[in-house]
């Protein structure tokens, strides 16, 4: 009975993970799928960029392993449950912060604007006729700033995070236009 209480233990979170990653992995392919059918449109909420998916099942991972070891060793009545308070310490409350982090940040990009909610959920709206754009040396990243002061960083790694970009040229262009358009009407007025 006591071998059998032990291949239980094992065998059961085997199982599960086998199921979880089976049906997950389905899951994750048939959105992908229907996320690509999607046609794109701009609708009066803009386009809404964030963090890929990846920065938020990684951490997923690792909790699930530590929840499970954690079943495990309790249920085991090992004797390594001090090493479960280190476990949780250096990976859980990491894995944690960083899920809830990555599931909170969000930029959505409208026609004149573009909202902005940072890790920790605060919310700033910026204008496109107040912001001045630049790239980063190397490309991979590219900044915002008003007056002088860098408020907002775009990295590389955003899915669709070029969206932000080519809204914010079409505004600039569209504005530049309209400044060149109030000009020669000045200029042909004056004479």
């Amino acid at each position: 009975m006591k071998y059998f209480l032990r291949a239980m233990i094992i065998l059961i979170p085997m199982l599960i993970v086998t199921f979880i990653l089976k049906y997950g992995i389905k899951y994750g392919l048939n959105k992908k799928k229907k996320k690509k059918e999607v046609e794109e449109t701009f609708s009066e909420e803009g386009y809404i960029l964030k963090m890929p998916e990846l920065y938020k099942i990684v951490p997923c991972i690792g909790i699930i392993f530590l929840v499970l070891l954690s079943l495990y060793i309790l249920l085991a009545q090992f004797e390594d449950w001090p090493l479960l308070i280190v476990g949780w310490f250096f990976f859980g409350l990491p894995s944690i912060t960083m899920l809830i982090c990555f599931s909170v940040w969000k930029v959505e990009v409208r026609k004149e604007e573009f909202v902005y909610r940072n890790f920790l959920g605060k919310i700033k709206i910026y204008e496109y006729k107040d912001l001045e754009h630049r790239y980063d040396e190397r490309g991979l990243k590219w900044y915002f700033y008003k007056d002088g002061k860098k408020v907002f960083c775009m990295p590389y790694y955003i899915e669709n995070g070029n969206k932000l970009e080519r809204v914010y040229k079409k505004y600039q262009t569209k504005n530049r236009n309209k400044l060149k358009d109030e000009i020669e009407e000045c200029t042909k007025n004056d004479k």
